[in-house]
């Protein structure tokens, strides 16, 4: 009967055969692979879901309901925009909710205002600065045939005094279009809004909401917060 302790060096008194330090040698590299084979899975499991960083559970926008006092009523809890990444917040006005349509938009809106608010990041890969948005975005010489006139300046928002370039479109139809661009290094926060005019009369006329649609447009700026 074949007995295992005598085939191990060192467990038996006999002469170690060449036959039997070569099983020895054999079983101790099997051993030592499957222990490598081991660690191999272990790892890879790892590498396959890594637990997630601070900074990667940071990224995209948020918002939340009701936690931050509104801009025109403290006593009243407005919904709040979060951008952890870029140290990058602002405050939705009174009775206007944000929504997230995805991860990269964020959309502040009432109803009953055909006004919207959207915000989202885009590339400042040149470091351009609020005043050189303005000169972008209203170059001179003749506008497109569907645009009256545009007027563009630079607001300092916040107790950073961040500076802030605004934007307001006027269209043929009594159309406007409202941009906020806030440049943080290379990137830049950019806030849209726009209201259609209406018809009467056969004539184009401005929405009697805009008036309230402006108001908000300019509390959501001013409430804007960077680092």
């Amino acid at each position: 009967m074949f007995n295992l302790l005598n085939h191990i060096p060192f467990l038996n008194r006999r002469p170690v055969s060449t036959r039997d330090k070569f099983i020895f040698v054999i079983g101790l590299i099997l051993a030592f692979l499957v222990i490598l084979f081991t660690l191999f899975v272990i790892m890879s499991k790892q590498a396959v879901a890594p637990a997630p960083s601070g900074e990667e559970t940071q990224r995209g926008f948020s918002y939340e309901t009701k936690t931050a006092p509104c801009a025109d009523d403290p006593q009243v809890l407005c919904d709040k925009i979060l951008r952890p990444d870029y140290k990058f917040s602002a405050v939705a006005p009174k009775d206007w909710t944000v929504s997230q349509p995805n991860s990269g938009t964020l959309t502040s809106s009432k109803d009953g205002l055909d006004c919207s608010a959207s915000l989202i990041l885009g590339s400042n890969e040149n470091y351009v600065s609020a005043s050189g948005w303005v000169d972008i975005l209203n170059p001179p010489g003749k506008k497109s045939a569907s645009i009256d006139q545009i007027t563009g300046s630079v607001v300092n928002v916040g107790p950073e005094l961040w500076p802030v370039a605004v934007m307001t479109t006027k269209g043929k139809f009594a159309n406007f279009k409202k941009e906020a661009y806030i440049p943080v290094g290379n990137v830049v926060f950019i806030l849209t809004s726009e209201i259609k005019g209406l018809v009467e009369q056969n004539k184009f006329t401005v929405n009697p909401q805009k008036v309230e649609c402006d108001k908000a447009f300019d509390d959501l700026i001013n409430s804007i917060r960077v680092r």
